[in-house]
């Protein structure tokens, strides 16, 4: 089992890659629609870095997480958002440079404005909408193609009309073709409701990742630690076997913890049983 000295990380901020460096994060990612976020605190920066830093601004400035262990032959994206703000401050003996991200921020907040006439199909209307947020969609055309998109050659009849933010409408646009959206590293993931990701179970045991007890609440809701592993991802499967637990759950909800020079390394997951057919 992989253990927590062998863990690395890097942040990268708008092509400057800060590696080698003592800093904390706690990434947020879920299948609600609002926004991914995740805060970071960097341990002494040069100077010259954090005036860099403190010259960048939110909206158009990406930040890359990547984290792993050093076995990985290159470390995996954990998360990939766009910088809100930046704050310096003395802590001690230590300069702690915060910086506070979002997923899609700038996306769901751009305008839209545009119609469709009647006889318009629902894919279309997702395309279009995709299109005026200015939104990835790397998986949109597979996932129509393999029917994985429900009824995508559906008929509006009225056609449709999005005006607005364009998360909410698109969200609106979504629901009613019993698909549920939220915006993953930057791209569009488009699930049906209570579906899960088209990829096998992420496997948690005592030997592969599973720390402590999970926690099985009410109508099967559970929770469950794991030591961070990027393929552990809201809408994937995971398949826990423990003392108590048994069964495979969708994945709504993960919170990324990690100190390259203190002890979280973690993934604290939320989900909800599903019935798997072998």
């Amino acid at each position: 089992m992989t253990t927590l000295f062998k863990r690395a990380a890097s942040v990268n901020v708008h092509g400057k890659l800060l590696a080698g460096l003592d800093f904390d994060f706690r990434c947020d990612r879920s299948l609600k629609p609002e926004p991914n976020k995740a805060d970071f605190s960097i341990y002494n920066l040069a100077p010259d870095t954090r005036k860099y830093l403190q010259t960048q601004k939110g909206g158009v400035v990406v930040v890359e997480l990547r984290a792993g262990y050093s076995s990985d032959a290159e470390l995996p994206l954990i998360y990939l958002g766009q910088l809100r703000e930046v704050i310096t401050v003395r802590e001690g003996a230590d300069w702690v440079t915060q910086l506070s991200t979002g997923d899609g921020d700038t996306e769901r907040k751009h305008p839209v404005a545009f119609s469709l006439g009647p006889g318009a199909s629902f894919e279309q209307a997702v395309k279009k909408q995709v299109q005026a947020m200015g939104l990835r969609a790397t998986n949109l055309t597979k996932d129509i193609a393999t029917g994985r998109f429900g009824d995508a050659s559906k008929e509006l009849v009225e056609g449709f009309t999005s005006f607005g933010a364009g998360g909410p409408e698109l969200d609106s646009l979504l629901d009613s073709g019993g698909l549920e959206g939220s915006i993953q590293n930057g791209d569009l993931q488009v699930l049906p409701k209570g579906g899960a990701l088209n990829k096998s179970a992420v496997m948690l045991t005592q030997d592969t990742g599973l720390v402590g007890s999970p926690d099985l609440g009410s109508k099967g809701a559970l929770k469950v630690r794991a030591l961070l592993n990027a393929e552990i991802v809201p809408g994937r499967l995971i398949h826990v076997r423990a003392t108590n637990v048994d069964g495979f759950f969708r994945c709504e909800r993960v919170v990324y913890t990690g100190q390259t020079a203190g002890n979280d390394w973690y993934c604290d997951v939320e989900a909800k049983p599903v019935q798997v057919v072998k």
